[in-house]
């Protein structure tokens, strides 16, 4: 009874702390969730999902604007054309994708080493990283859950669990994680090393399931790559990698501290070699290590042969499996002493760093901007005597980006008649400068475009020029 009693005891203890860190984690990543407005990537997907286009049309404009596919795009113009077209909404999809996967993550670290679980989802649940991608409207937060859905599905089929139910949702999550995002390439062949090298047993059984998965996804990418898709013009958000990189691997973004970021770096390659050590003993975990692995050397190889195609961001999807090989190893830790002080290494810098972050500041405090404020910059010129406003066209050097320049000059019109029909703002946006007929105009500058070249036929003088964190407006007089 005692025993029964304990166990009881135990479970309840263990299922109030997972709902504690959950209703935290949550909690963090919705608190001022419409606090901040967009960036232009953000704005893209807000204009391609626009629900009142027919698919073809979204479609068309996700081939002229966008450098990932459309799967996300489509995805998020059904949920706008349910729930309401309005970032917020998107917004509100991605946080909950965002706690979908600190659940998911919980299943995987049980599945690998039950005693991991819960210091996996304090990592997962309170990684300033995914909370900052959960509260964007972009296909991030939807990647990490697929691709986190994929990883749970294939330990299953691994672990002797080959019903139907678990092959079909393998095959749908490694396919969906695949056309979310070109990097689900990654995952793919990393599967496909993993199962020639450490699985032998299952290698026929899992081989037959990464066909369908891999002429679906070449077919997808096919339409994609033979449409309308700009090929000819390369991202500028892309630089070419450096020495720096080669020192934390973006461990520091992943993490949020070049502290931090190099405690998660040092621990997974002493990890590294300790997992390969008893190579037979951590099987399950290898696979991840050939994730992590691939996903780096790849992108590295592509980028000396053709392009450099590797940022942060599109790596986001190994954090899950960064924090749970971790994970799996301090619980692996026969000492107590040393696991009690991995353990306390990682929960008081998680959280040390994490309360220095604005994300938690903000609720004691004014919360820092860092997006555009276009809803300030609106306004200012709404209580001004002068309501009509000119969005100066981008001014770009990058003669391989003038398609995609030319069409956020539409994008960026866009969002602004959005933010003016939705606050209702009184404004009129004019077109066409020269025939202008009054004294006085109020001029939007991108900001990545220099607000001081205004080539305009008419003389004019600045009178105010107003700032709101990436946003320039200034009120120009002509003579």
């Amino acid at each position: 009874m005692n025993n029964k009693k304990k166990i009881y005891n135990n479970f309840i203890s263990k299922n109030f702390i997972f709902f504690l860190i959950l209703i935290l984690s949550s909690f963090f990543r919705l608190f001022n969730l419409s606090n901040e407005d967009l960036w232009v990537d953000e704005m893209i997907s807000f204009w391609v999902a626009n629900p009142s286009l027919t698919l073809i049309e979204t479609l068309k404009r996700n081939f002229e604007v966008e450098f990932i596919p459309f799967f996300y795009n489509v995805f998020l113009k059904y949920q706008f054309k349910i729930f309401g077209y309005d970032p917020y909404i998107g917004k509100v999809f991605n946080v909950i994708f965002s706690i979908l996967t600190i659940i998911v993550t919980y299943f995987i670290s049980k599945n690998l080493n039950k005693k991991s679980a819960l210091f996996s989802i304090i990592l997962v649940g309170f990684n300033i990283y995914l909370i900052k991608y959960s509260q964007e409207l972009r296909v991030y937060s939807l990647f990490v859950l697929l691709s986190s859905l994929s990883y749970l599905f294939f330990y299953k089929l691994i672990g002797n669990k080959q019903n139907k139910s678990n092959i079909l949702f393998f095959l749908i999550f490694q396919i969906l994680c695949i056309l979310c995002h070109p990097f689900g390439w990654l995952i793919f062949f990393s599967l496909f090393f993993y199962i020639i090298f450490e699985k032998a047993e299952y290698t026929i059984k899992i081989i037959y399931l990464l066909i369908p998965i891999f002429v679906v996804s070449f077919i997808y990418y096919l339409i994609n790559f033979l449409s309308l898709y700009p090929v000819n013009e390369y991202p500028s958000w892309v630089w070419p990698l450096n020495l720096k990189f080669f020192t934390n691997f973006y461990f520091s973004k992943f993490f949020g501290s070049r502290i931090l970021g190099l405690i998660y770096l040092i621990f997974l390659i002493v990890s590294y070699f300790i997992i390969l050590k008893n190579r037979s003993k951590n099987i399950k975990i290898m696979f991840f290590i050939y994730l992590i692995f691939v996903s780096y050397v790849l992108p590295i190889i592509f980028g000396l042969i053709f392009k450099d195609i590797l940022i942060d961001r599109y790596l986001i999807f190994l954090v899950i499996p960064i924090i749970l090989t971790i994970s799996y190893q301090v619980f692996s830790i026969n000492s107590f002493k040393y696991r009690f002080f991995s353990i306390l290494i990682f929960l008081m810098f998680t959280v040390g760093n994490f309360i220095t972050e604005n994300t938690f500041k903000s609720i004691y405090s004014e919360s820092q901007k860092f997006k555009p404020e276009f809803l300030l910059a609106l306004k200012s010129i709404n209580d001004d005597d002068v309501n009509h406003a000119y969005i100066v066209p981008i001014i770009s050097q990058d003669k391989n980006l003038i398609r995609f320049n030319n069409n956020i000059e539409i994008i960026y019109e866009a969002y602004i008649k959005f933010k003016i029909k939705k606050y209702k703002i009184n404004i009129n946006l004019i077109n066409d400068v020269d025939s202008y007929s009054q004294n006085t105009l109020w001029v939007f500058c991108h900001s990545n475009n220099d607000c001081s070249i205004l080539n305009f036929r008419n003389k004019f003088e600045i009178i105010q020029t107003l700032n709101f964190n990436k946003i320039t407006i200034k009120k120009l007089k002509f003579l």
